[in-house]
Parts: C-alpha cells; sequence; structure tokens
C-alpha cells in the first residue's frame, strides 16, 4: 500500500477514535513514518502542507461566517 495514502488513512482514523485507540494509532504513524526513505517523505511532507493551507482557508471562511452571523444577530 502506497504509505503516503496509509498515513492519511491513519490520520482520519485518529480524528474519530477516541483517546485509547489514538495511542495505537500515533504508534502505527511513527512506526510508518520511521519506515519512509527520504523519496516517500517527500511527497508526504507536500500532502501534508496543502491539508494545512486547506485548514487555513477553512478557519477563514468560518470566520468570515461567524463575523456575518455576529453583524445580523441584532435584525
Amino acid at each position: 500500500m502506497d504509505k503516503v495514502k496509509r498515513f492519511f488513512e491513519l490520520k482520519e482514523l485518529w480524528k474519530k477514535s477516541s483517546e485509547e485507540e489514538r495511542i495505537v494509532i500515533d504508534q502505527e504513524l511513527s512506526a510508518l513514518m520511521e519506515l519512509m526513505n527520504e523519496k516517500e517523505l517527500e511527497p508526504l511532507t507536500v500532502s501534508v502542507e496543502y491539508d494545512f493551507e486547506r485548514m487555513r482557508e477553512e478557519e477563514k471562511d468560518m470566520q468570515k461566517m461567524l463575523t456575518i452571523r455576529q453583524q445580523l444577530e441584532p435584525i
């Protein structure tokens, strides 16, 4: 299986898991990353950077929505 794909599968699983399950998933993520060579880490880094940029944009959109709601609340 593609290691980058598996990383994101584990990341999504982590978000939906209990605290106890997260410990096991964290260990899997660490083991996976240790097995990755420089060539495999490069696309992972790019993907993670893209993911963070997407989250920052989502946060900006949510902030705008909240501001609009706050402005319209008195109406």
